[in-house]
């Protein structure tokens, strides 16, 4: 059943590199190296997974030079099968395709820890305490909702136990990625509220205004709570990544509410009268 969803994830992966790859010093593929260098600023120099991956990696002979074909894509294939597939244990088959079909709304950058995000939180989802684990230490070295993790696994089971493990296990991944990348600058402000606001503001300035990345997350918004108030199973955490996603980055970079499309998807299936 896995590779079936891996297959979904080199369709979208597809679609993915399509839209968004255009290498940058500040995210994804164009800051790999910037990262190992601890050169960085945050919070990309956190995000340490893939550049890591590729290091060790690239210590084989014959894998040098090839890290977009040899390790990057294959790394957003297999990490995007791999959330699809935990969407499908926690949610169901049906939410698991539509939160496939909804994926593009997102894409806008070369990012590669949106999938990681899903896929963590998603699992820890399914009361598995393994997935769970493994969850929070891929996430806690790919972007700072790992403590989400815990939260989640907590809201799906009541197990303080394996809560305490999942949590324990996030912040000394955590603390040591901190230790060994240092202190940096952020690369934009701390709060972006007020950017959000402005964005929603000029909303209509965009051409055509419905296709704009605000109206996207508008959209993603308002599905989000209106599946938060069906009071769907795990929905604080929908709610908190919504929150973050407006009050902490950039809203209409959109894929800071990926997490939210599981939910998303299981109200329009609901509302749809789909099964």
């Amino acid at each position: 059943m896995i590779v079936w969803w891996l297959f979904v994830g080199w369709v979208v992966e597809r679609a993915q590199m399509s839209m968004s790859f255009i290498p940058s010093a500040f995210n994804g593929y164009g800051c790999i190296d910037e990262v190992n260098r601890r050169k960085t600023v945050a919070p990309m120099c956190y995000r340490v997974l893939v550049p890591w991956l590729v290091w060790l990696i690239e210590r084989i002979p014959w894998a040098r030079g090839r890290r977009l074909t040899l390790v990057y894509e294959p790394f957003r294939i297999v990490t995007i099968g791999l959330a699809l597939w935990a969407t499908a244990q926690a949610f169901g088959p049906t939410t698991a395709l539509l939160t496939a079909v909804l994926l593009p709304l997102t894409f806008l950058f070369d990012y590669w820890d949106w999938a990681v995000e899903l896929f963590a939180i998603v699992a820890a989802l399914t009361g598995q305490l393994w997935l769970a684990l493994i969850g929070a230490v891929l996430l806690a070295s790919s972007r700072e909702t790992a403590p989400l993790v815990a939260v989640a696994y907590w809201l799906t089971t009541g197990d303080w136990q394996g809560t305490i493990a999942v949590g324990a296990l996030t912040a000394l991944t955590m603390l040591g990625v901190r230790l060994w990348a240092g202190e940096k600058t952020l690369n934009c402000d701390r709060l972006m509220w007020s950017h959000n606001r402005k964005d929603v503001r000029a909303l209509f300035d965009n051409r055509p205004f419905y296709l704009s990345e605000t109206a996207i997350a508008l959209v993603i918004t308002a599905l989000t709570l209106a599946a938060i108030a069906t009071g769907v199973v795990g929905w604080p955490i929908a709610a908190l990544i919504l929150i973050s996603g407006w009050i902490m980055a950039r809203a209409a970079e959109t894929r800071v509410f990926v997490v939210c499309l599981p939910w998303c998807a299981q109200f329009l299936l609901n509302t749809g009268g789909f099964k």
